[in-house]
């Protein structure tokens, strides 16, 4: 806690943070819940400021230039001590322009919240979260700057580079806290070299299904994270797919399919090192890579990016039992993925 802190107050603001986060996402909050004591509280913080970011990245209230200062002073936050109102002037940039009544939005105005939670972690877990976010949230910026650099509506990435190094800021360096947050239980100390060999394809691969299932979405925010390379094979333009979303779908989400699989082989790779008595990392870690793998084959079969919600509920009895067997989580991600073909 900081000198301004209460027990009373970093309660009251905990309360808040555990009633967000199934608010802002279902999913996280799956597998969050699986972890125990301090790696708890670090990872569930850790998201929420994460979060933050993306609202900030993702809203469409808000202009480029407005984006790029308001990463950029978040960024700031985590560059010395940390105070709850540090988070002034960013409210101030963003209040009556986020919808607040979203949980989203909700999360954005009461930040401080999140903030007074952070600065109640142990050192060790806050400067892992601090150099993640300050990363991830610098390169945010830069593609928002090229974004205001244009003279289209829409910003396009140019290869499947550009389409990695995006991902790296957004989704990689959260595989990379995670590592280094779980590592320092020291149980998994010793693993941190080999678990550091697949962080950042762990974090690719579920940020790439996203972009597979959210395309359309993406641009109608006037981003197309399908790069260049992509739509210019399969004959299609943004402008293209924004006025007909189902254009090409199957063979764009066969290509996107064939990059993404060397990302979740990497995931799998990454769980099969962690043992199974550290049965909560397993699974905060099976959980996601799970629903991401079925969710591919989902789409490429039925052109529905969004898994039946009986379907997950059965997955996630799934993960039970593959917390336990690597065999058998092999068996069923290989078994899946055989029901996706690949471009010719």
């Amino acid at each position: 806690m900081t000198p301004h802190q209460t027990n009373l107050e970093v309660q009251g603001a905990w309360e808040y943070c555990e009633g967000m986060l199934p608010l802002v996402s279902r999913t996280f909050a799956l597998n969050i819940r699986q972890l125990k004591g301090t790696l708890y509280q670090a990872v569930l913080i850790g998201y929420l400021l994460f979060r933050l970011a993306d609202t900030l990245e993702d809203s469409p209230e808000l202009t480029e230039e407005e984006k790029i200062i308001g990463l950029s002073a978040f960024a700031n936050l985590f560059n010395g001590t940390l105070y709850s109102e540090s988070l002034d002037p960013l409210i101030h940039l963003v209040k009556g322009k986020i919808d607040s009544t979203t949980p989203e939005g909700d999360l954005l105005i009461h930040g401080a919240y999140v903030l007074t939670c952070y600065a109640a972690l142990p050192s060790p877990y806050r400067d892992i979260i601090s150099r993640a976010l300050k990363e991830s949230t610098l390169g945010m910026s830069r593609y928002q700057e090229r974004k205001l650099n244009q003279s289209s509506r829409i910003l396009q990435l140019k290869n499947w580079n550009d389409l990695t190094q995006y991902c790296y800021y957004v989704a990689g360096v959260v595989g990379k806290m995670l590592t280094n947050l779980f590592c320092l239980d020291q149980r998994l100390t010793p693993l941190q070299k080999i678990l550091s060999r697949y962080h950042i394809r762990f974090g690719l691969a579920l940020q790439m299904t996203n972009i597979t299932k959210d395309y359309p979405a993406d641009l109608g925010r006037g981003w197309c994270y399908l790069p260049e390379t992509l739509t210019q094979y399969v004959k299609v333009t943004p402008w293209d797919l924004l006025a007909n979303p189902s254009l090409k779908r199957a063979e764009i989400t066969r290509f996107m399919i064939e990059k993404t699989l060397p990302h979740l082989d990497g995931a799998y790779r990454y769980i099969e090192r962690i043992p199974p008595e550290l049965k909560p990392v397993r699974m905060f870690c099976i959980i996601p890579f799970v629903l991401a793998y079925h969710t591919l084959a989902f789409l490429r079969k039925t052109q529905n990016p969004k898994l039946p919600r009986d379907r997950v509920k059965g997955l996630l009895r799934l993960s039970e039992t593959f917390a336990s067997s690597n065999y058998l989580l092999k068996m069923d991600y290989e078994q899946t993925l055989r029901q996706i073909p690949l471009p010719s």
